[in-house]
């Protein structure tokens, strides 16, 4: 359906079977149903979401990494007052989310293009959840490696204590 290279990737958009999948070389990134825009067939994104359990009064909540917003989306649908910030390397992912997978244009949602590690050592606001969902094993990005360091989970940690009762 569609395909680009990118800086950073070689980002692919397919329908098959009911199912929109964004892929970055080889690996599957987000997907969302054609019936049902806020749905995947990705399960964790549904534990994702469920951070906010523990800050079941979030005003304010920050999403590492957007892929094709399945979270994000899922978020601002399922919690009408929350304030979302989502952080995405890619400028052309961003793009993709909005053209291809029905992210959202609306004030609740802001979208920022940073590197995360940057985003969460120079971000001015708190948050009452803060999400980390960067991953790509195709350049080696993930939970063990230079973008999740000690001082990153520990800047998001100090990110996420805020006002919440």
């Amino acid at each position: 359906m569609h395909e680009r290279v990118t800086r950073f990737h070689r980002l692919r958009v397919t329908d098959k079977d009911g199912v929109r999948t964004l892929r970055f070389e080889r690996n599957q990134q987000s997907s969302m149903l054609l019936a049902d825009p806020f749905e995947t067939d990705i399960e964790y994104v549904g534990y994702l979401h469920a951070t906010l359990a523990v800050a079941p009064h979030a005003q304010r909540a920050l999403i590492l990494g957007l892929g094709g917003g399945s979270l994000a989306k899922r978020m601002w649908r399922d919690y009408p007052k929350l304030v979302i910030d989502a952080v995405e390397l890619d400028p052309d992912v961003v793009e993709v989310a909005r053209e291809s997978f029905a992210l959202p244009d609306d004030a609740r949602l802001r979208v920022f293009v940073d590197d995360a590690r940057r985003f969460v050592q120079t971000a001015p606001d708190h948050y009452d959840s803060v999400v980390v969902d960067v991953f790509d094993d195709d350049l080696g990005i993930g939970q063990r490696s230079s973008l999740a360091p000690r001082s990153v989970r520990q800047k998001s940690r100090s990110l996420a204590v805020r006002r919440c009762p």
